[in-house]
């Protein structure tokens, strides 16, 4: 069984994979750990790297092929990953969805007590963090819609992003016990 998490930008998408992950008892791999890793290589943030891929495609198409590859070297798993879906359509589509500003405040006090996340800049407050939140979630639409042009597939366009998944939940109004047990309890009645 392959689980896609996709998401918003602070809706708890690697809280949440992890311990589906763990819960299930399969591994848990990050898109979003990957590429933070590859940022700080090159000595960036996330935003950064971003800004950097909108500039030079051979950057996503690198995180592209990790994620192509994933499923040949692994078996059962849960992907956090914007376009996890994309690269295995069979697998249990989860999207969880948050409101920009319960976003920016939780990545915000998530920040200030976890110093050493070097993925997120310091941000001077709230809002700060939703405009950067904003801009990448319009980034990160702009690049979902090219693959999605490229690749001609038919996923979102006009129709609502929450019929084309297996599950969408709005993670502002569960816990997160509550959206690991609706996650869990969707892999468990739709195995694949």
């Amino acid at each position: 069984m392959i689980i896609t998490i996709a998401g918003d930008p602070g809706s708890g998408k690697s809280t949440v994979g992890k311990l589906v992950a763990k819960h299930l008892g399969i591994p848990y791999f990050s898109l979003g750990d990957r590429r933070a890793e590859y940022a700080k290589e090159l000595g960036l943030n996330l935003d950064e790297l971003n800004a950097k891929s909108d500039l030079d495609p051979a950057i996503d198409q690198i995180f592209d092929y990790w994620q192509e590859t994933l499923g040949e070297q692994k078996g059962d798993f849960v992907l956090d990953s914007l376009l996890g879906w994309h690269f295995y359509p069979s697998s249990i589509k989860i999207y969880l969805g948050l409101d920009s500003g319960k976003a920016a405040e939780r990545i915000f006090t998530d920040r200030k007590q976890n110093e050493t996340r070097a993925d997120e800049p310091a941000y001077a407050n709230v809002g700060e963090v939703e405009r950067i939140i904003n801009k990448r979630k319009q980034g990160n639409w702009t690049r979902l819609g090219k693959i999605i042009k490229n690749s001609g597939g038919k996923m979102l366009g006009s129709v609502p992003i929450e019929s084309q998944f297996d599950l969408y939940l709005d993670t502002g109004e569960f816990s997160i016990a509550e959206v690991v047990e609706k996650v869990v309890e969707k892999c468990k009645t739709s195995q694949r």
